[in-house]
């Protein structure tokens, strides 16, 4: 089993004017950071939601399908494509239950190995990005650039305790 990006995002959930407003920045000296940091803090928050904040695209590769999958990295917005050992099938071969379960109609097995591919668009419009989220990744970004020669977590925490509520109620759970 695998799991890789394939396009990364083509926008941020916040734009430097919102981070320079929030930390009360005026000049420009410091957008060269303040880019990179923003990045840092949504990728953080993905992988601690365990979701796509914006639009990206995403490859699952697996050997054998029962008849549903969990498709990490939800929001899923799109199935791009889907083949079992290179032989592409149509969109009337599987089912998009909600905005992450991949349903066929009959459990497939393939013979290369993870050769059940399976391609998909996940993330949140610009547009719709929850406010939490901005605000939690605002956060993180002030956090980041308050601290940027690191610290170690205290008690045990990799994220700020205030970033990780505000961040909790999206994370994906795994069962």
């Amino acid at each position: 089993m695998y799991l890789k990006r394939i396009t990364p995002p083509q926008e941020e959930p916040i734009t430097l004017n919102e981070v320079k407003a929030h930390l009360r920045i005026d000049g420009d000296e410091e957008n060269e950071l303040l880019s990179a940091l923003i990045t840092t803090a949504r990728e953080m928050a993905e992988e601690y939601t365990r979701r796509s904040l914006v639009q990206q695209e995403w490859e699952l590769g697996i050997q054998e399908l029962t008849t549903k999958v969990y498709l990490p990295r939800s929001p899923v917005r799109e199935i791009t494509y889907f083949a079992v050992d290179g032989q592409e099938l149509g969109t009337d071969s599987y089912l998009l239950i909600g905005q992450e379960i991949f349903c066929t109609k009959k459990p497939l097995k393939a013979v290369m190995p993870d050769g059940i591919v399976i391609r998909y668009t996940a993330g949140f419009d610009a547009d719709n990005i929850p406010e939490a989220i901005k605000r939690a990744i605002l956060m993180l970004v002030g956090h980041l650039y308050e601290n940027r020669e690191g610290q170690p977590p205290e008690n045990g925490y990799s994220l700020p305790p205030t970033v990780k509520v505000i961040l909790r109620p999206y994370r994906a759970v795994m069962l």
